[in-house]
């Protein structure tokens, strides 16, 4: 048990949320479990694996919540995710959020 810090693994192994998706893992590799969390929409957990490029989480993500991908924003600690880039070089750990958010377009051009 982690003390002053929610054990995501525990809570997890012995009552699985219905939004929790499990990704395919690096044979022998160690988890991650994440949080995308968008306003006004119900959190999803992900398990992925360290090494696995983010890619496979956010695509998933937009095609369980039916958003194009092109027209959001993935971001860990204020930094937008770069598809490419995976939890372990992010320095991702158990119970990490990803905010989810619309890319904003348009506006106006200042004079």
């Amino acid at each position: 048990m982690i003390i002053g810090r929610l054990d995501w693994k525990a809570v997890i192994n012995e009552h699985p949320p219905r939004n929790l998706i499990r990704l395919s893992l690096v044979k022998e590799e160690d988890p991650v479990i994440l949080k995308l969390q968008k306003e006004d929409e119900r959190d999803m957990f992900y398990r992925t694996g360290r090494s696995v490029p983010l890619k496979y989480l956010i695509r998933d993500y937009c095609e369980r919540k039916h958003l194009v991908y092109e027209e959001m924003r993935f971001l860990f600690d204020g930094k937008r995710i770069n598809e490419s880039e995976t939890p372990e070089q992010l320095e991702m750990e158990d119970d990490d959020v990803i905010d989810v958010m619309s890319d904003q377009f348009g506006g106006q051009a200042c004079p």
